[in-house]
């Protein structure tokens, strides 16, 4: 499996900056990955990213545990794939 779009979504979870440019950054990585999985999460953090009231300015949403907490999943999912 090819990777690269997983790593593309830690970065955009590990980033601090404006909700947008990490939403597309996950929608480049939805857009280009054949993963069903990783479609599925990115989906679901981005809705959960649209909703939070947290700054990403101060938090990387990957550390957002209460707004978004699919992010989590989303990290650890990727990291495995990635990295094993």
């Amino acid at each position: 499996m090819e990777t690269k779009w997983h790593r593309e979504t830690i970065e955009a979870l590990g980033m601090y900056g404006k909700k947008t440019s990490i939403i597309n950054k996950l929608n480049k990585a939805y857009a280009h990955t054949e993963d069903k999985k990783l479609r599925d999460l990115i989906k679901n953090v981005q809705t959960e990213l649209l909703y939070t009231s947290n700054s990403t300015d101060t938090l990387p949403v990957k550390d957002m545990r209460v707004g978004v907490p699919t992010a989590r999943v989303l990290y650890k999912y990727c990291e495995d794939v990635a990295f094993n």
